[in-house]
């Protein structure tokens, strides 16, 4: 692949994801469970926190529409406040290879569904038969000043076991909110033995929103800034690949 058709990937200087619609849900997380999920040089956010959402993205500038679920762990990196993304499921193969291999999310391949309908919003992820995911809300009132969903530092770990040497990437993804709701939601999170998100004991909501977005991406190829343990991704097979 050569950088022009990287560059058009990657939006080009555009948007990459127009009209993006994003029910996401911050939560606290047991520490010492999601510490287990994180490479060497991140440690969680105080109080341990991640973002749950479920995405629709009806355009992106790689010609396709797909759903998108993940956890995001709020995290600091050299004393820097990030996002790191260890479980994320979509429902196409392009863009599980796109983000697999271009921005080190550790995509894969699921079932999810997002319904707005008046003000109520449903949301639910499903892998191997089991509902790993289910969320219902209420829609409230727009917030006039909401806080950026994705437009945060991310480092992500990079790479497959093998002989290839496992990284750490940074980028910071561009974003537009075009509108963001309030939710009071409902939330229940179940575990498998291949996506055991159980283990994160999900406790109290902090808050929730749906979002209506565009995104991009600030860098066309995220930058390598370490190197990572083959042992990170023994012990997170089964987020990351089963």
């Amino acid at each position: 692949m050569v950088m022009a058709d990287i560059r058009k990937l990657m939006g080009g200087g555009g948007w990459i994801w127009t009209n993006t619609c994003m029910l996401a849900v911050d939560v606290e997380v047991d520490a010492q469970a999601a510490a287990k999920w994180l490479p060497f040089g991140l440690c969680l956010s105080r109080p341990a926190k991640a973002t749950l959402f479920v995405a629709e993205y009806p355009w992106t500038s790689f010609g396709i529409a797909y759903r998108e679920a993940a956890v995001l762990l709020h995290v600091k990196w050299m004393g820097m406040r990030a996002l790191h993304c260890p479980w994320m499921l979509v429902d196409d193969d392009v863009a599980l290879i796109l983000g697999r291999e271009l921005l080190g999310y550790p995509k894969k391949m699921g079932n999810m569904t997002l319904s707005v309908k008046e003000d109520r919003v449903e949301a639910s992820v499903e892998r191997a038969g089991i509902r790993l995911i289910e969320m219902k809300g209420d829609l409230g009132e727009k917030d006039r000043n909401p806080p950026p969903l994705m437009a945060h530092r991310t480092v992500n770990a990079w790479g497959v076991i093998g002989l290839s040497l496992p990284k750490l990437l940074m980028f910071t993804p561009r974003e537009e909110v075009l509108e963001a709701r309030k939710v009071s939601i409902s939330l229940q999170v179940r575990g498998s033995e291949r996506d055991p998100l159980d283990a994160l004991k999900v406790g109290r909501v902090f808050e929730a929103r749906l979002y209506r977005t565009h995104m991009g991406s600030r860098k066309l190829i995220p930058l390598p800034v370490g190197i990572l343990s083959p042992l990170y991704l023994l012990r997170n097979w089964a987020l990351r690949f089963r």
